[in-house]
């Protein structure tokens, strides 16, 4: 298929969902526009750009997460590092999307935060397995390098370049929001969630990837971590219905060490000394502890 074909396609995707989103910057109501741009009823523009996203935040972002960590966490996710908690998630999602008898629902997926996309295309394959066929998944980071990565690599969700402080969606257009090891922003997620929708946040737990935080924080003084604040603010601001925790080790081989390592902000403060310590010390298994709050208003 080529290029121009691909960019039509994503076009008409987003000129079919386009009832999602609202300006950033005027929050007026949006709609496609020759098959291009993105264009609200104050003329504010934004481009669908040649990878098959859209730039909607109202200014550039510098962050630490680079093309090597989003190729490394892409590496990890499609190896199967995640996999027990994708299918925990969509666990809890089909408790909200499964299907009723007679009914065709048409059911709005948001991942905020969402990186380079593995963890929201395959989650949504998931729940298509499963039976539910209309389904629209969207991802949103403020990273542009995590959202041209992901537009690359799986086709099916829209993806957009966003600020969460100012999401650029319409009220309660959702039916799922996906947060995942990435920072909240729960008044605009009250906002953008339906009101019999779910959020599903994800934070670690004291064990996750304790063989590199153990490795990392020898001879330093690092506090002994708590999730405890994470989810006292999760509980102020929805209904708390179910905290499961996801625990398991993933077997490594050789070639997964690096992109472990480059997947994570762990390895962000890492000294030298550090990166040699995790290279020689030829880890063969790797700890996966992570907390699963539900919610909904």
């Amino acid at each position: 298929m080529s290029k121009w074909n691909k960019h039509a396609i994503k076009a008409n995707q987003f000129a079919k969902h386009q009832h999602l989103f609202r300006c950033p910057l005027c929050s007026q109501p949006m709609r496609m526009v020759e098959c291009k741009s993105l264009l609200c009823t104050n003329q504010h523009c934004y481009d669908l750009s040649k990878h098959g996203y859209v730039h909607l935040s109202s200014r550039a972002y510098k962050t630490k997460y680079d093309k090597q960590l989003f190729a490394s966490r892409r590496r990890m996710c499609n190896s199967g590092f995640f996999d027990p908690l994708n299918e925990a998630m969509t666990n809890h999602l089909m408790e909200f999307m499964k299907p009723l008898p007679g009914r065709t629902i048409h059911h709005y997926l948001l991942d905020a935060g969402c990186g380079e996309g593995s963890h929201l295309s395959h989650i949504q394959e998931k729940l298509t397995r499963r039976g539910i066929s209309e389904l629209t998944g969207v991802g949103m980071d403020v990273s542009k390098e995590g959202i041209a990565a992901a537009s690359k690599t799986y086709p099916h969700p829209l993806w957009c370049v966003a600020d969460l402080a100012h999401c650029p969606f319409a009220n309660q257009q959702f039916d799922g929001i996906l947060n995942i090891l990435s920072p909240s922003n729960y008044a605009e997620f009250t906002r953008v969630l339906s009101e019999e929708g779910c959020i599903l946040k994800v934070i670690p737990e004291q064990c996750y990837l304790e063989e590199l935080r153990y490795l990392y924080k020898q001879n330093k003084n690092m506090p002994v971590y708590s999730n405890d604040n994470t989810v006292s603010r999760f509980k102020e601001h929805f209904k708390l219905l179910n905290a499961e925790r996801v625990t398991y080790r993933f077997a490594l081989n050789a070639d997964l060490i690096e992109p472990l390592i480059h997947m994570t902000p762990l390895s962000w403060g890492a000294t030298e000394a550090d990166w040699h310590r995790v290279k020689e010390m030829n880890l063969t298994h790797i700890t996966i502890d992570l907390l699963i709050l539900c919610g909904k208003k």
